[in-house]
């Protein structure tokens, strides 16, 4: 005999209940998504495993966004739940709907908790891996990596989108990226007007790229001449539009510049963090593949994906077999060559991990 106990979790309250085998309501209840109402469903099932001895006892909650992250993890890590084998399992939202569609009951949480008990009989969920607090913590900081890489993509999208009103040729001719610190001073206006840099003499604009860049530019002259080369082949839009545009990337600028020192600060966090699991070092062996994307990789879930194509494509940059599998995918189709490549070589290196072993 078992006992299921079904939770819907929302962000004010979960309303549980308790089924056994049979189907007979145990108990069912609501209470507040706070500690106290962890603690109201936990002596809920405690009394009922007094009065009865079961089999297993099976928490099981939806995969609602944040608010069940909180509840799953203060009863995986109760000490009088974990006496009695108590299981937390994760359900697929969408299979538990479609389950409770099986019922004609008018849709409440109170009927949705007792749907979860009745689908946790059938067996159809799965239980998480164990995570303690180092891995918890690892996967908020990776998972909120992946959204800060999304910031900085969307602000270089717009930087781009508008850059190219004012110097619809920079593509083109310049032989560095537009997106360091120093192109970004030049081109959001800060250093000097589209007029000024026009005039400016090529040597005085030389010595103003080393003295920005701090000798960082492999050849300034390129990088100078190409700057004039754009300013005199892109079209000319009158002054306001230029003040309006030149706002506008100013203050993507600003943004770039601010989520790339978050990005700084978060990899020495997850570098630092990752100094806990000693199976870090199997991944870390692979070359190119760093912290960051052994940390990805390590906390899993949803972001694995993301956190395996990243991994690839810096592997087959370091890694001459890698290097010849994507080559070889890439010239496979007319289209979509790096997309596909990089999903190809991300599956060899699933093949990899899988194989590496704890040292």
């Amino acid at each position: 005999m078992n006992l299921n106990v079904g939770i819907d979790v929302s962000k004010a309250k979960p309303d549980y209940c308790g089924l056994d085998s049979d189907h007979n309501i145990c108990f069912q209840d609501e209470a507040a998504n706070q500690p106290i109402g962890v603690s109201t469903i936990k002596q809920a099932i405690l009394q009922a495993a007094e009065v009865r001895s079961y089999d297993h006892i099976i928490i099981g909650m939806e995969a609602t966004s944040m608010y069940n992250i909180l509840p799953s993890y203060t009863f995986e890590h109760d000490h009088e739940l974990n006496s009695l084998d108590v299981k937390v399992v994760t359900l697929n939202p969408k299979m538990t709907h479609k389950f409770s569609q099986v019922y004609d009951e008018d849709k409440t949480d109170k009927v949705d908790a007792m749907n979860i008990a009745e689908f946790i009989g059938l067996g159809r969920y799965t239980v998480p891996v164990p995570r303690d607090e180092a891995h918890f913590a690892l996967q908020r900081l990776t998972r909120e990596r992946f959204h800060l890489i999304k910031q900085i993509n969307d602000c270089k999208s717009h930087f781009l989108n508008n850059l190219y009103y004012k110097l619809n040729t920079i593509d083109a001719e310049l032989p560095t990226s537009v997106f360091g610190n120093t192109m970004m001073t030049v081109l959001a206006d800060e250093r000097y007007s589209l007029n000024e840099l026009a005039e400016l003499p090529l040597e005085q604009l030389i010595s103003d790229l080393n003295e920005m860049g701090r000798g960082r530019f492999g050849d300034p002259e390129v990088v100078a001449k190409a700057l004039k080369a754009a300013v005199r082949s892109s079209y000319r839009i009158g002054q306001t539009i230029l003040n309006s545009v030149n706002m506008v990337l100013g203050m993507y600028a600003n943004e770039i510049r601010m989520f790339s020192r978050q990005k700084k600060k978060l990899d020495q966090s997850i570098g630092k963090l990752l100094e806990a699991f000693p199976e870090a070092q199997c991944l870390r062996s692979v070359p190119g593949i760093g912290p960051v994307y052994t940390a990805g990789i390590l906390a899993g879930d949803q972001y694995l994906r993301y956190y395996l194509v990243e991994a690839a494509d810096s592997v087959r940059r370091h890694d001459p077999t890698f290097t010849a599998y994507y080559d070889k995918k890439y010239r496979e189709v007319p289209k979509y060559q790096h997309r596909r490549a990089d999903l190809l070589t991300a599956r060899k290196l699933v093949r990899l991990v899988f194989a590496l072993e704890p040292v």
